[in-house]
This record gives structure tokens, C-alpha cells and sequence, in this order.
């Protein structure tokens, strides 16, 4: 069966009605980078440094939310659940709905499944601190609705274009907190997490 969201019909707008829809009849709101940036400055003004773990709780929540209904989509568009779809078939699945829905080119990096760590690189994304925070509760809860745990994810420096982002148990990653924090590299911030053990 083709691809679920390639369809030209996977987003209908209705220009008289001022709405966009997608192929289940969900309504799409887009938010623009500007958007994105008065919201991140408006939690900054209220809640300080707490600003982006609120952005990042709003994305977890949305990306549960979202793996939810593109799971009951999936299995009624392909006649069977999301566990009998290979991991291929669910990352091309995944890969699709975030391009289609404006969020970049996702990319997962199983290599480190086996240590309980996994990457997501994400090209062409929403620009900004507020679009990272989001984006990287958006993909933790996508992955933790799959993966049937709570997962947490932290992005790590850019690369041009290139957001990255380390997903592990959120136990895991507070306890390289420093490391985000103090904006080590990427491939650093990756060996330091394997080394820890919960």
C-alpha cells in the first residue's frame, strides 16, 4: 500500500471556510515562525527559565496525541495495527506525516537501540530556540506513545541546517543535563549518555 500522507489529497483546504484539513478530517492550524517566537518570548516574560520545559511538556503532549491519532489512521488506512508494521515501513510512516505537516525531514537513527538511546535528525525544521523545545517534545512523545514508556529528548548543537536530537529515558538524560546545558558537541553528548546506567 502507498505512502499515507504523499497523497495530494492528504491536506484540503477549504478557502471559503478559511480551513485546512487533513485526509482523517483533523482541522491543521499552521504557526508561523513569528508565532513561534512572540510565544517563546511571552513564556520567557511569565515563567522564566521554565520557558522552554513548558514548550517541550506542550510538544510532548502534542506528539502523544499526534502518535495516537496517526495509529488508528495507519491501522485503518493498512488494515493492521501499527505493531505488525516494520520498523522501515513506521520510520518512512514518521518521515512522511513530519514533511507533510511542515515540521523538516526526520531522519531515526536506530544504531544505538541496543544501549536504549536513539537519534533524530531533523533537516529544514521551524528555526529558533522555541521551534527546538517544541520539536523535541514533539518527537519524544510521538516515540514514547510507540515505544509504550515515557522517553524524553534533548537537542544537541546544530549543524547548519541540521537539528539534532538524543532520545533515551528522561532518568538518562538528566543525568547528562550538564552537558546539554553547557552545549557540548553532539557526538559527545551521545558517549556520555551511553555511559550512563539507570
Amino acid at each position: 500500500m502507498g505512502d499515507y500522507f504523499a497523497d495530494d489529497n492528504y491536506v484540503r483546504t477549504d478557502v471559503a471556510a478559511g480551513v485546512c484539513r487533513d485526509r482523517a478530517g483533523t482541522r491543521l492550524v499552521g504557526m508561523p515562525d513569528d508565532f513561534l517566537a512572540a510565544l517563546h518570548q511571552t513564556l520567557d516574560a511569565e515563567c522564566g527559565p521554565a520557558a522552554d520545559r513548558v514548550l517541550q511538556a506542550a510538544g510532548h503532549d502534542w506528539g502523544r496525541r499526534m502518535a495516537e491519532r496517526l495509529t488508528a489512521e495507519l491501522a485503518e488506512y493498512r488494515g493492521e495495527p501499527l505493531a505488525a508494521t516494520t520498523v522501515a515501513r513506521f520510520q518512512a510512516d514518521l518521515q512522511s506525516a513530519f514533511r507533510q505537516l511542515g515540521w523538516g525531514v526526520l531522519s531515526l537513527d536506530f544504531s544505538r537501540f541496543d544501549t536504549g538511546i536513539l537519534v533524530a535528525e531533523v533537516r529544514h525544521s521551524p528555526s529558533g530556540g522555541p521551534a527546538d523545545a517544541l520539536l523535541a517534545g514533539a518527537i519524544a512523545g510521538l516515540l514514547s506513545h510507540v515505544a509504550g514508556r515515557d522517553l524524553a529528548a534533548a537537542a544537541t548543537p546544530t549543524a547548519g541546517d541540521l537539528k539534532r536530537f538524543v532520545i533515551a529515558l528522561p532518568e538518562r538524560l538528566e543525568k547528562v543535563a550538564d552537558a546539554l546545558h553547557r552545549r557540548r558537541p553532539h557526538d559527545e553528548v551521545v558517549t556520555a549518555l551511553e555511559r550512563v546506567r539507570v
